[in-house]
């Protein structure tokens, strides 16, 4: 779920792609509900962890 806020500060990125813009409110709300650990540790796999860096 993305959270509220990550939707609003991500509002009006236009990465050129549809999913990219969703891919990267998913990965800021998921690294944001987790600040005290890793990027590895807080993302939810490897792809999402690719995606981060």
């Amino acid at each position: 779920m993305i959270a509220p806020w990550a939707q609003d500060e991500v509002g009006r990125a236009d990465l050129g792609d549809t999913r990219l813009d969703n891919r990267f409110a998913i990965l800021l709300s998921t690294l944001g509900s987790r600040p005290n650990l890793s990027i590895p540790a807080s993302c939810c796999g490897r792809a999402e962890t690719k995606a981060a860096y």
